[in-house]
């Protein structure tokens, strides 16, 4: 039977066409999620945000854990409906969980979703899009802007270290008298005021613009409010700390002479030449990230005290990349715990999910190190979680190679 968009089923229906429970929230069968039933009770801003509780406030069913890690490790996209009114709901079409951000487990994240919701609380927070979405050419980009002269961006230089590691960061930004910016929306970062001026973020819209407490402390206290909406950072630069913006004489351009890169205000839109400044912005990204170097030459400073930094030891995020690519393309792909004796695979153990994950070793320790001194690839081992614990146990630096005592057998 064909499922028609915006059509109303009965559970049971839709359980003889697509199988898997009646009361789940995400029905499986066969160790994969078939569809999504989602209550606009419990998530107003469903199929895009679905907010997820092991317990309490919803209507989700028995093992909310189980599909809901389930549909995390799950890829393609699945029939998704909403409740219209008592076993009634209504197809909407087949949706996916977004590629750029999957989902969030941050409890403040999911504790502000949950409570703009009218829920107590939730777990997990899933991001879904319609099946075709991404890369549709339809999206629209817009412009935010920051001014450090009128708002100081406390802990700026660690969120930049997270995106430039793969981590997604979700913040909430100004978007000045905007209120149709849609959800999926592209949008970058424009710093303003000082100089490096230029673009030094992006993401895209997690949520509708919508009043709330203005982000100007002065003016909360006095009660005023500001549009506002959620954001998804996938990159993030930190330019008072040695990351150039794309600069803004970079960026006039005959494609773009129509954006007014001089504005003060958050919120425009780029109505032409998007496409070629995601090129430009991507260009610039990669020349950051390139090394030096080749990989195998690869070093970099790390041990100095540097008070921009707030005195920790600053650990060079590009060389633990490079030194997990340098292990994947030597062996095939894989990565392996070189602890002699363990040789843990995470992939073998945990299959896709565990595809590049490692912990990074320093073999010379950097809390041994009172100048500053340069770190090789060679410097660096491909360890397990385990072994990585067991190595610094006791704030110890143990040799790896006596590490696991080998096990005697017949004996």
């Amino acid at each position: 039977m064909k499922l028609i968009k915006g059509a109303s089923y009965t559970r049971d229906e839709i359980s003889s066409i697509l199988g898997g429970s009646k009361q789940s929230f995400l029905p499986d069968k066969d160790g994969e999620v078939v569809c999504g039933c989602f209550n606009p009770k419990y998530n107003p801003d469903a199929p895009e945000i679905v907010i997820v509780t092991w317990s309490g406030d919803s209507d989700e069913g028995p093992g909310v854990h189980r599909v809901s890690e389930l549909m995390i490790r799950q890829r393609g996209s699945i029939p998704v409906f909403l409740k219209e009114k008592a076993n009634r709901w209504v197809y909407q079409g087949r949706h996916q969980l977004k590629n750029y951000l999957r989902h969030e487990h941050d409890p403040e994240t999911v504790q502000e979703h949950a409570l703009r919701a009218n829920r107590t609380h939730g777990d997990l927070l899933m991001f879904f899009e319609s099946e075709g979405q991404a890369g549709d050419d339809a999206i629209r980009s817009y412009l935010l802007t920051w001014n450090p002269n009128r708002w100081s961006w406390d802990g700026l230089e660690q969120l930049a270290l997270m995106t430039a590691d793969g981590e997604v960061v979700v913040d909430s930004w100004s978007c000045g008298r905007n209120k149709h910016i849609e959800r999926g929306s592209r949008l970058y970062l424009l710093r303003q005021g000082v100089e490096p001026r230029g673009i030094m973020g992006s993401g895209h819209a997690l949520s509708m613009p919508s009043l709330r407490p203005h982000w100007d402390e002065s003016r909360k206290k006095e009660g005023n409010k500001a549009l506002m909406l959620d954001v998804a950072f996938d990159r993030l630069l930190s330019p008072d700390h040695g990351d150039e913006p794309l600069a803004v004489t970079d960026l006039k351009i005959p494609e773009l002479n129509a954006v007014n890169w001089n504005t003060q205000s958050s919120g425009i839109e780029i109505s032409s030449g998007a496409d070629r400044l995601e090129d430009l912005w991507q260009t610039h990204l990669s020349e950051i990230d390139s090394a030096i170097h080749s990989e195998t030459d690869l070093e970099g400073f790390e041990g100095e005290l540097r008070s921009a930094y707030r005195r920790h030891r600053q650990r060079e995020q590009k060389l633990r990349k490079a030194k997990i690519r340098q292990e994947m393309q030597a062996n095939g792909g894989r990565l392996r715990c070189t602890v002699p004796h363990c040789n843990f695979d995470f992939v073998e153990r945990y299959g896709e999910i565990g595809v590049g994950f490692a912990h990074v070793h320093h073999l010379k320790p950097l809390h041994d190190r009172t100048v500053p001194s340069r770190t090789k690839l060679a410097d660096l081992a491909i360890v397990c979680p385990n072994c990585h614990a067991m190595i610094h146990q006791g704030g110890e630096c143990r040799d790896m190679e006596t590490l696991i005592k080998k096990t005697r057998r017949g004996g």
